[in-house]
């Protein structure tokens, strides 16, 4: 098969590999694969993803079963279906409340050399109990947002983000869009976007953002605080991932307010705890999701109720992989972009 694999001068490349599944396993030939920020992470940061020659990418993806193996059943070929990018035995205390992340046997889709091979490719292996079927009513294209979706979910359950309060989105990138998404859909209200980059600005105020802002050129707090009749922000969301970031996101945030952590950060920095002490905040890191959430992004995702398309802007072959790569190091007018290893120019 066909894959997109980091090579010995930390690029990409396209090569032809052998892949088989394992006993237990299930075979997919994958349809659409999402670019994750985390992705760009693991290329750039490898020694701390373990991000050695030949590992493959790619963990957001949807897809039509190829193979199954002897006992993993009850999954069929031609079944169209979205995964949790893991490895689980399905059987742990873990797995069996919906923790799949947590499983003691958990090995994740392509994030490190030593993870199960990702989804930049043809084919990928998958466990049969990280399999979901896709609703009729839903593409293959729009199926590939759960993984992500579940993500930005999970960190409004985090905060417990409830219906009237106000809230803060620092970044409007894919996952500080879909975070926007959702927070629309609890009725938060008001809800101010800021992202330096104009396009992703106008894209946040056409989902619904009730202000987007450049935040070098106004403070969001002071905006919120005007569209809310005085109201400090109960919630902020750091989807940014910069040294900076958290610091800046718990000076936004209200008395009593809680912060989330989306955002990787892969660098030191520094904080001022008692930004944090002094107005008793909450800081809630986030790391991907419950079995419960992915569930719920995929059944709002089929119901129509998630704007797919506005939220996908690219669609590109393997081969256009480490171009894109390039481009996303300073990202413009992308928000999700789709790898589609059928896909033909």
């Amino acid at each position: 098969m066909r894959a997109v694999r980091v090579t010995a001068q930390q690029r990409l490349a396209v090569q032809d590999i052998d892949l088989h599944p394992e006993p237990g396993e299930v075979l997919l030939a994958v349809r659409d694969c999402g670019i994750c920020g985390t992705d760009l992470h693991a290329l750039r940061y490898p020694e701390t993803f373990n991000t050695q020659p030949g590992t493959i990418l790619g963990h957001e993806f949807s897809g039509v079963v190829a193979e199954v193996t002897r006992g993993a059943g009850p999954w069929r070929p031609g079944d169209r279906v979205v995964s949790i990018p893991a490895m689980t035995c399905g059987a742990c205390p873990e797995c069996t409340a919906g923790y799949d992340w947590r499983c003691v046997r958990s090995l994740g889709h392509g994030l490190n050399h030593a993870a199960i091979p990702g989804a930049f490719a043809e084919y990928v292996r998958v466990s049969p109990h990280a399999l979901f079927s896709i609703p009729d009513t839903l593409s293959d294209r729009h199926a590939a947002l759960t993984e992500p979706l579940a993500v930005a979910l999970h960190s409004l359950n985090r905060v417990r983000l409830a219906p009237g309060e106000p809230c803060i989105i620092m970044g409007a990138g894919p996952i500080g869009l879909f975070t926007l998404v959702w927070a629309k859909l609890r009725a938060a209200h008001p809800i101010v976007v800021s992202d330096p980059a104009p396009a992703r600005r106008n894209l946040a105020q056409a989902l619904g953002a009730d202000a987007a802002l450049d935040p070098n050129q106004a403070d969001p707090t002071a905006t919120l605080r005007e569209l809310a009749h005085g109201a400090w922000p109960a919630v902020v969301f750091e989807c940014v991932g910069t040294p900076p970031a958290l610091q800046e996101a718990m000076r936004l945030t209200g008395r009593n307010g809680r912060v989330a952590v989306t955002g990787v950060c892969l660098q030191p920095y520094q904080l001022q705890p008692m930004t944090a002490h002094g107005r008793e905040l909450e800081v809630h890191y986030v790391f991907a999701y419950t079995r419960a959430e992915f569930q719920e992004a995929l059944a709002t995702l089929a119901r129509g109720a998630i704007p797919a398309d506005q939220l996908i802007s690219d669609i590109i072959t393997l081969d256009e992989v480490p171009a894109m790569f390039t481009a996303l190091a300073q990202p413009s007018t992308q928000v999700k972009v789709l790898v589609e290893p059928q896909l033909t120019r």
